[in-house]
């Protein structure tokens, strides 16, 4: 019995260790699985998050990428152009299917009303208001020598010579404000086909070396008026008929064959220095005696008068701005069509 007893118990203690044994297993096989399993569902997640920043799922499709537009060209201002086209078409329209009107060569000038992107809305030299591309348009600066007028030397029948030069050809430093080319002049008209200052030669390297001591001090000349076509002369005279102030164009102007000019003075900064009178003002306070200028006026006058008559050029008491060429009986008296100049290229 007491070994039965003890028989029994443990056959079933033997059958209990099967079972435990047999749940162990189980269990370490699952263990060894699970450590199987995981690494590789470890690094996929870690895959997954590394790769969240650049693969991130968008909730709606991208947007198509759409090119950044070309800058819009910049316009051009009104003022003066020239042509620098071999030939430039004038169209009746904002179109080059239009009609064209005139075809102007190389340097012709014109005033820009409007620019309207690849044409432009301009007046020419004749007149005519018409269209023309703007690309084949170069701005006119007389300030800056990008291409000079050309006038041919010549001497008449009475050996007069003609020897008219561009201003900026000798010395671009001199600032012009050549106002018969527009209509801001006492007159209100526009007289000169072009804003060109022509000087005969002598008298624009005479200019030049006054620029040159004036620049020292601080200042800079600045011209309103040189060469004067004849045939304006005429029209100056029948509007104010005072020998005194507009020469008898019988007899003619020093300013008829480029031989006299009419400056003031410009500081640094470009204001004009304090003179007598205003430009081209024709009664007694342009006269260089006027008891009516301030101290400053005189100072001014006095010293710009010095620093002319210096390198040769002789003054005019009736007008504190005139200045006129000593030699100027050896040059002819022209009357040149300035919208028929010849451009060339600055040298």
């Amino acid at each position: 019995m007491h070994s039965n007893r003890y028989s029994g118990r443990y056959r079933r203690k033997k059958s209990l260790g099967w079972v435990w044994l047999l749940l162990i297993t189980a269990c370490v096989s699952g263990f060894c699985l699970g450590l199987l399993a995981a690494p590789s569902l470890a690094f996929g997640n870690a895959a997954s998050a590394s790769a969240a920043p650049s693969a991130a799922p968008s909730a709606s499709p991208s947007a198509p990428v759409s090119a950044t537009p070309e800058p819009a060209a910049e316009k051009l201002s009104p003022g003066y152009y020239y042509s620098f086209a071999n030939s430039l078409n004038v169209y009746s329209r904002a179109q080059t299917s239009s009609m064209v009107i005139d075809t102007l060569l190389p340097g012709c000038l014109l005033q820009l009303k409007i620019d309207l992107g690849d044409m432009a809305c301009v007046v020419t030299e004749k007149g005519d208001v018409g269209f023309v591309e703007s690309e084949s348009l170069q701005f006119y600066n007389p300030s800056s020598p990008n291409f000079w007028f050309y006038v041919p030397e010549t001497t008449d029948k009475d050996g007069l010579k003609n020897t008219l030069v561009d201003l900026r050809s000798i010395d671009p430093t001199i600032q012009t404000n050549m106002i018969f080319a527009t209509g801001h002049n006492f007159t209100g008209e526009v007289l000169y086909d072009r804003p060109v200052c022509l000087l005969q030669r002598e008298a624009a390297e005479r200019l030049s070396r006054a620029q040159e001591i004036f620049l020292a001090d601080g200042y800079c000349i600045k011209v309103y008026d040189a060469y004067r076509p004849h045939s304006v002369q005429y029209k100056l005279y029948e509007l104010i008929g005072n020998k005194r102030y507009i020469a008898d164009p019988e007899k003619a102007s020093a300013h008829n064959s480029g031989c006299a000019v009419d400056i003031t003075l410009v500081d640094s900064e470009g204001r004009e220095l304090e003179m007598p009178s205003a430009m081209h003002v024709f009664n007694s306070t342009a006269h260089r005696d006027s008891k009516e200028m301030t101290d400053e006026a005189r100072k001014n006058m006095d010293y710009m008068a010095n620093v002319m008559q210096s390198v040769g050029f002789e003054v005019y008491n009736y007008e504190w701005w005139h200045f006129y060429e000593p030699n100027r009986e050896n040059y002819a008296v022209t009357d040149i069509d300035l919208s028929t100049l010849e451009i060339i290229p600055a040298f």
